[in-house]
């Protein structure tokens, strides 16, 4: 895990993942390992979606031993590949000045839900096609 922030209704993260893509061999292309057969595939457990689904659910056991009630999850997450420390740098402080803009956020119910991507935020140094948006 690098840069994080919680906020009152969502989380920003930046998960270091390693031992995958090309120079590594991606897991999808190796060889099933003794114990495996075609009958008993591999799972999905080095995903992002696994460690996504393994956090909200590992949030929502604590919360309910603590006996907060209710649903706290949306269906889905954003997830974006960073591909240089350039784009890295700008979205760790994005995720830095994340809680300096909540309160005209419009992810924050006092302003206004809107139920859109952080990619399309103005404040995010992404382009909601996920390239680095050019200065102004």
């Amino acid at each position: 895990m690098d840069e994080f922030v919680i906020m009152p209704n969502h989380v920003h993260g930046i998960l270091w993942i390693a031992g995958v893509g090309a120079n590594n061999h991606s897991p999808l292309h190796s060889p099933l390992p003794p114990s495996r057969s075609p009958q008993h595939p591999r799972g999905t457990s080095k995903t992002i979606g696994s460690v996504v689904r393994g956090f909200k659910i590992g949030v929502t056991k604590w919360m309910r031993e603590n006996h907060f009630d209710g649903s706290v999850w949306q269906r889905n997450y954003y997830e974006h590949v960073i591909r240089d420390d350039e784009s890295l740098n700008l979205i760790r402080q994005y995720i830095l000045d994340n809680p300096a803009r909540w309160m005209n956020d419009h992810d924050n119910p006092a302003v206004g839900a809107n139920n859109h991507s952080p990619l399309q935020d103005n404040h995010s140094p992404l382009q909601s096609d996920g390239n680095r948006k050019e200065p102004r």
